[in-house]
């Protein structure tokens, strides 16, 4: 069943600034039109490993609530994961406009995926270019993520910035990075793969080098340094301004690991012993959508 994931209720007094953003970004979390936004191209690429049937459906929410007009997805997946083949039938099947590169998984793990695509299949068509993950779970839409990156203009735009472990940085679960600003990750990367061979090497040497790498930059929930926060992992450690955050309409995010037990459960989707399609009526009839209280 679904374990508890506890939020507190108390919460904390935004800042008057960012209080005024959350109150505008609310009203813009609507899904573009056909125009898209501000006609704007985008290209998100999803990196996961899927070793369980909860990645299975992490990815294909994460895609039922990235998708609008002018943002094209695309998967880049561990190919030796366990429901590797059972995700790529189930979204092919939901969404065959996607593209779904499978490649061995190794010590860069999504890193190394996104720079798989980027290197091999990328094409310089696109405005700005989305790296996000499967350690994330949208329990709504991220579309004033995206109106805000397009309006900020600049090199690389976070989700939110952290302070934890006095070293601040952006975290890279969901990123967008502008396309002339492109080489400038590739450079970085090519630099530093060598380095990457686990998961402290991954954020010490990538995720934290982030905002070190751009000179223009800026992020939606600038949250590091507020008031008792310093230090802290909104996801994680403080859930008080978590859960101010998400009264506010500005936080779409659950970390996956703050799931205790077990995978993501909804009495409606089959479990990974009955057949493809029964899994993908399932998805289309009911979403992988969480309960509201979570």
């Amino acid at each position: 069943m679904l374990t508890d994931i506890l939020y507190n209720n108390h919460g904390v007094r935004l800042p008057r600034l960012l209080k005024q953003k959350c109150n505008e970004a609310r009203k813009m979390n609507v899904k573009p039109g056909e125009d898209g936004i501000n006609r704007k191209v985008f290209l998100t690429i999803i990196a996961c490993h899927t070793t369980d049937t909860t990645k299975v459906k992490v990815v294909v929410n994460s895609i039922k609530k990235l998708e609008f007009p002018g943002n094209k997805i695309v998967i880049v997946s561990s190919e030796n994961a366990l429901y590797n083949n059972q995700m790529a039938e189930i979204v092919s099947k939901m969404y065959p406009d996607i593209e779904i590169y499978s490649i061995p998984n190794d010590s860069k793990s999504d890193i190394g995926k996104w720079m798989y695509y980027i290197k091999n299949e990328y094409v310089p068509n696109y405005d700005h270019v989305i790296f996000t993950n499967d350690s994330i779970y949208y329990n709504e839409p991220v579309y004033h993520f995206y109106r805000y990156m397009v309006h900020t203009n600049v090199e690389l735009y976070g989700y939110n910035d952290s302070s934890q472990e006095d070293d601040y940085h952006y975290q890279s679960f969901l990123y967008g990075v502008q396309k002339n600003a492109i080489p400038k990750l590739v450079a970085h990367y090519n630099k530093v793969e060598p380095l990457l061979t686990g998961y402290t090497e991954l954020i010490n040497n990538f995720e934290k080098k982030l905002t070190k790498i751009f000179e223009r930059k800026d992020c939606f929930l600038p949250i590091a340094y507020i008031q008792g926060h310093r230090g802290k992992n909104v996801y994680f450690n403080n859930d008080s301004l978590y859960s101010t955050l998400k009264k506010a309409g500005v936080m779409s995010i659950v970390k996956t690991k703050r799931i205790n037990g077990g995978p993501i459960y909804h009495p409606h989707i089959p479990s990974s012993s009955q057949r493809v399609g029964g899994l993908v009526s399932a998805f289309k009839n009911y979403g992988a959508e969480l309960p509201k209280y979570l």
